[in-house]
């Protein structure tokens, strides 16, 4: 999930870069996908291509493809306090008070909300650039992280290290639907509270989630079975 409000925050595709080896609830998002699994919001998707973004614009086919992917990841589950719905009020509008989802205790004193992930420019993602949210699903990145500072990532429950193994096309395709074709609502999300020093760095490393690149088949208990 994202943050109810982010400030913008450039995210290098250096820092990105240094990282794809390594490979979106923030300090504020939990979503669920990066995605997009925890929170249910896994799942490859469509993997028809389309052609829009980056630096262009988005296309009908690739928001289309997007939407799927935002459905069928279960982002809902989180950002639409448990519904899949995308005709709904609340669709990905972020934890309301009183909903049953898109609140999470992650031990004393932290408590993380579900972000509104809409393309509203004042509560939501609309402020954000296009790779700056590619950079939460790939990379956990934070879009609050101070200029300058150490990198911030999105707190654990959002599954950007499932996301990340998505294509990039897929990955993009999430950004073209949740900034070119999911409904802006406003819904200023309570913010986390008792989010650890480092801004969930340790919790986002190889050691936390896993390879950015699995292990070649089988490994481990793996078996081909016949």
């Amino acid at each position: 999930m994202f943050k109810s409000r982010f400030r913008a925050v450039a995210t290098p595709l250096s820092k990105g870069k240094a990282r794809v080896t390594l490979l979106f609830v923030t300090v504020g998002l939990v979503s669920a996908t990066v995605a997009l699994v925890p929170i249910g919001c896994g799942g490859s998707g469509n993997s028809s291509s389309s052609v829009g973004l980056p630096n262009g614009k988005a296309t009908p086919a690739q928001v289309a493809q997007g939407r799927y992917l935002v459905v069928g990841s279960g982002c809902g589950d989180c950002h639409s306090n448990g519904g899949n719905n995308p005709s709904a009020a609340n669709w990905l509008t972020g934890y309301h008070a009183g909903d049953t989802a898109g609140i999470f205790q992650l031990g004393p004193g932290t408590v993380v909300h579900a972000a509104n992930i809409t393309p509203d420019v004042g509560t939501g993602l609309g402020s954000f650039s296009d790779q700056t949210i590619f950079n939460v699903l790939r990379f956990g990145f934070d879009p609050a992280s101070p200029a300058g500072g150490p990198q911030a990532y999105v707190a654990p429950v959002m599954p950007w290290a499932s996301f990340r193994h998505k294509t990039d096309a897929e990955l993009w395709a999430i950004v073209a639907y949740i900034k070119h074709g999911a409904g802006a609502v406003a819904n200023a999300v309570d913010a986390n509270t008792g989010v650890p020093p480092d801004n969930w760095a340790a919790a986002s490393s190889e050691v936390a989630v896993g390879p950015a690149t699995p292990p070649a088949f089988p490994a481990g208990n793996e078996k081909f079975a016949p």
